[in-house]
């Protein structure tokens, strides 16, 4: 056993000052690794070591012949350097009533030599240790010594460094009126938190703050009130966030938010919680509200600009519409029309009944819903033996969207691509559309243009490109053989993924002018054949548990 060793007579203030370096549980750097190696080769010896003695744990910065990273504190022989802010210089442990039965010098890794020189701060306090052991007892000549205390202070030298230089980086990427993120550490972890979200296929929404009316504010009461109201409003949407979040200030009266892992509808409910605290708050001169636009990561989004325009986009339609509001840039098409709609009627478009608001939003969704299903109608018209397949897939396309977790507005875009899934034939000639035989490979390379048109038909409505995944997407394939892109696996669209697999499910089962429809076990064994390959394998087996079958019964049989 270890023997017990009293704590330092300061031991909280010495956590607070270890703290305030931000040094525990750090990536290495080579400036520390270093110094571990200089003090090794000096003193002749395989380990060394820079040990921060946290609460419960002794935690190393750097370390040279040993694999952990920490040990419980116990068991730290910096324990006793610490308290005595002197060299600690222990021959052969064996011999240490300190030490004899210490676990680590009676088992591995078998210490008998240790040395250590404290890291001690200028105010005083003992942060841990630079310590060098061998696994034979050993002395160390004074100049060694000497050179293990030079080292320490050198530690410690890079450690005020370290912490001096983080606080210049923080300055530099801190706004000096409100305390925030500036512009320039905005952009660094957008990039960041970007490049994550697409690597991890996490989700990623960005809020626009912009304060209405800000210019005759400071008009009216003077640029220093204008400032206080920033202040002041960074602060209340900084008590909105949740851990993880990133707050700045993108310019002016503008504010930025960040949120990582964080969809669509969690992130429009974010930002009107935003709009509700700016709007509660008791203002001293007048009241004071805020608009916000919201943008989500999705796959169209190519880079961090085109997911900041899509942001600033709604942030427009917000102030647009009257302001104090929030607009998502997927419902702006929506909210551009009840505009429209508002103004034709001769009413204001910051009209006070949100509940007739709404009437008409639901109305306009009707209205969009009601001409795409006439859409849908004149292609089955043109293609009379797919007559009925586009509602069909559209209702079972929905069933599955909502077993896998889709919101309700995702489940609108997913009803709406469904129907127009195949509007892109419309340029396809009929002497190709109506063949009764195979098709030459000039006629399917003709075919397979077909989500292209879609794509160049359905773009330039902006209500339709939320919709968009289906039409383009629905051909290609898991493994990267489809068209017309050559998407592979999560780089398709869910929506895309999840339509693939209903479709064909309907397709093989209806008959068509060169084939007879298959038998419904034979249409399950080619999805079952197809997964991993034409399909996403997750969403076949969500499939199979719709239709209430069983995915892969061969291997659950074998498996039995």
């Amino acid at each position: 056993m270890a023997a017990s060793v009293s704590l330092p007579w300061n031991e909280e203030a010495r956590l607070c000052a270890l703290y305030h370096y931000a040094l525990l549980d750090t990536l290495p750097e080579r400036e520390f690794d270093d110094l571990v190696l200089l003090a090794a080769q000096i003193c002749k010896v395989p380990i060394s070591l820079i040990s921060l003695i946290d609460r419960d744990r002794q935690w190393f910065k750097a370390r040279l012949g040993v694999e952990v990273q920490e040990t419980p504190r116990e068991l730290a022989f910096c324990n006793y350097t610490i308290l005595s802010h002197r060299l600690l210089v222990v021959p052969d442990a064996r011999k240490d009533p300190r030490f004899q039965q210490h676990p680590f010098v009676i088992g591995p890794p078998y210490i008998r030599f240790y040395a250590g020189a404290p890291l001690i701060t200028s105010d005083g306090y003992a942060l841990g240790t630079l310590c060098v052991l061998d696994t034979v007892p050993r002395r160390l000549r004074k100049a060694q010594q000497e050179a293990l205390l030079a080292l320490a202070r050198q530690i410690m030298s890079q450690i005020e460094l370290r912490f001096q230089r983080r606080m210049l980086e923080k300055q530099a990427a801190t706004d000096f009126l409100t305390g925030v993120g500036n512009v320039r550490y905005l952009r660094e972890q957008l990039d960041e938190l970007f490049w994550q979200a697409r690597r991890g296929r996490q989700p990623l929404s960005l809020v626009m703050v912009d304060v209405d009316h800000f210019k005759a504010y400071n008009d009216t009461f003077g640029h220093l009130q204008g400032d206080l109201v920033l202040q002041k409003l960074a602060s209340i949407l900084q008590a909105q966030l949740r851990a993880g979040d990133v707050l700045g200030r993108y310019g002016g009266e503008e504010f930025m938010v960040i949120l990582p892992q964080t969809d669509k509808d969690t992130a429009t409910s974010l930002a009107e919680r935003l709009r509700c605290a700016v709007e509660r708050y008791p203002w001293l001169l007048r009241p004071i509200t805020a608009s916000c636009g919201v943008a989500t990561l999705c796959d169209e989004v190519k880079d961090v600009n085109e997911l900041v325009e899509e942001a600033d986009q709604a942030l427009y339609i917000s102030k647009h519409l009257g302001r104090n509001r929030v607009t998502h840039y997927e419902a702006m098409a929506l909210e551009e029309e009840l505009a429209e709609l508002l103004s034709a009627a001769e009413m204001p478009a910051c009209f006070p009944s949100e509940r007739l608001r709404q009437r008409l939003y639901r109305h306009l969704e009707r209205v969009y819903s009601a001409t795409i299903e006439g859409w849908s109608r004149i292609l089955d018209l043109r293609d009379k033996e797919t007559e009925g397949h586009s509602q069909r897939v559209t209702e079972l396309s929905l069933r599955l969207a909502e077993q896998m977790g889709f919101s309700d507005r995702q489940l609108l875009y997913v009803r709406w691509g469904a129907l127009l899934h195949d509007i892109g034939k419309i340029g396809i000639p009929d002497s190709i559309l109506h063949k009764a035989g195979p098709l030459t490979e000039e006629e399917w390379a003709i075919m397979r243009r077909h989500p292209e048109y879609a794509y160049e038909m359905l773009s330039s409505i902006p209500f339709l490109r939320p919709a968009l995944d289906i039409p383009y997407c629905h051909h290609e394939r898991w493994d990267g053989s489809g068209y017309p892109r050559g998407l592979r696996g999560e780089e398709i669209p869910l929506a895309a993924r999840i339509f693939a697999v209903v479709d064909v499910w309907d397709a093989l089962r209806s008959d068509r002018p060169y084939r007879k429809g298959w038998p419904e076990e034979k249409v399950l064994e080619y999805l079952r054949d197809q997964s991993g390959h034409h399909f996403d394998p997750a969403v076949v087996t969500k499939f199979f548990e719709l239709i209430g079958k069983q995915a892969y019964p061969q291997e659950q049989r074998k498996a039995a």
